[in-house]
């Protein structure tokens, strides 16, 4: 993830360096789940040094305690997690200018988001992955529930991470705010790469398919993302493809 970042993305600086801190906070929340406590805590200080926003990395641990706890006695409470996630993104929503306030306040760079309040928009992309995650999600019931309540820890995590992707593309909406603010969703975007390499793993030929297509979509968004001019900046150049 590293090598990818520093090689093709290209929006800012800035946003290298947030990525990096995204994909220590990763590697930080596996140290945790084998229990080196000490290194994950170390990781996760390296990932709020290289970024503010990574102070992400000390709350997904205790996220998975909390998810890992509840979900073991029922799909209910679970759906009350989702539902207290999704009231917190109402309530940046609500309570937006306080918060944007509260950003600028923390650092001065932060401040551009109040500066371009209003100038964001709805993002389609997180809405099409949304809609692939659901989608796999209602094939797991219906075709390997069996399977996965005989592999409960198995279980566990893949909806661990399910949950991470699902938060953080609703995060990633708050860009309807304003500019940057959808950046606190990398840190959960991230997990959608596991998500879907747990999906390639399973016996389950229309599962596995499901997962290809996703792949496919998210390589073919991202190319597009960048022959379209986003950011005004191109990674390479293509004479076939006009881009100089």
């Amino acid at each position: 993830m590293l090598f990818f970042y520093f090689l093709f993305y290209a929006i800012s600086l800035n946003i290298m360096k947030q990525m990096i801190a995204v994909s220590l906070s990763a590697f930080a929340l596996c140290l945790a789940l084998e229990k080196h406590y000490k290194s994950w805590l170390l990781c996760s200080v390296i990932a709020f040094l290289m970024h503010q926003t990574g102070i992400v990395s000390f709350l997904i641990y205790p996220m998975y305690l909390l998810f890992s706890k509840t979900s073991a006695y029922s799909l209910v409470r679970r759906f009350f997690i989702y539902l207290a996630s999704f009231a917190c993104v109402v309530f940046i929503f609500a309570f937006s200018d306080s918060f944007l306030a509260a950003l600028s306040g923390v650092k001065d760079s932060y401040s551009y988001m109040v500066t371009n309040k209003g100038k964001g928009g709805l993002l389609i992309t997180p809405l099409i992955y949304l809609g692939f995650i659901s989608l796999l999600h209602f094939m797991d019931s219906k075709i390997s529930g069996i399977v996965y309540n005989s592999r409960q820890s198995y279980s566990k995590e893949n909806s661990f991470i399910e949950y991470l992707c699902v938060l953080g593309l609703m995060l990633a909406e708050l860009q309807i705010i304003t500019l940057g603010i959808g950046r606190f969703g990398y840190y959960f975007e991230f997990f959608i790469s596991i998500f879907i390499t747990y999906r390639l793993k399973e016996k389950n030929i229309l599962l596995r398919i499901m997962a290809i297509l996703f792949s496919v979509t998210i390589i073919i968004f991202q190319i597009k993302f960048v022959l379209d001019g986003n950011c005004e900046v191109y990674p390479y150049t293509s004479s076939i493809l006009g881009i100089k």
